[in-house]
């Protein structure tokens, strides 16, 4: 359900934000049937396609895991042999003045917003919503468009 979803991120698009029509609605559903169970499936709740022009980025998702953690604006990339990743949402380092921080080669360095404890945990991560992805929205992995 996509429509539910009214707040805009930083780059515009639609974010996990549910109205207050949905939650009246959710409140009612669950004193009639009970409480849902849980979901044992990541879900894509949004995906967006925006390829940058060296071919490294080709969009943006969103993914409900099963524990009903969102996370949002993660980038779908591709390495140098077609192999696809997910970048974590992350934001520019900036000081005290509000100027970007860069490294020794001048390239900006990037304060994360979600880690994982080690490479098996993000490799996990990462086919688990890549399958849903997969699944839900095939066109994202196989260069065709939306």
């Amino acid at each position: 359900m996509q429509e539910p979803y009214e707040t805009e991120s930083a780059q515009g698009a639609h974010t996990a934000a549910p109205t207050g029509r949905l939650r009246q609605f959710r409140r009612a559903e669950t004193a009639v049937w009970g409480a849902m169970p849980p979901s044992t499936r990541t879900e894509i709740l949004r995906w967006t396609s925006a390829p940058n022009l060296a071919g490294t980025v080709k969009g943006f998702l969103s993914a409900q895991l099963p524990s009903g953690l969102i996370i949002n604006d993660m980038r779908l990339m591709v390495g140098p042999k077609g192999r696809h990743w997910l970048a974590m949402p992350a934001g520019k380092a900036v000081d005290k003045n509000g100027n970007p921080i860069v490294n020794r080669d001048g390239k900006p360095l990037w304060n994360t917003f979600v880690e994982f404890r080690d490479r098996e945990s993000r490799d996990r991560f990462q086919q688990q919503v890549l399958d849903a992805l997969r699944e839900q929205h095939t066109a994202a992995l196989d260069g065709s468009g939306p």
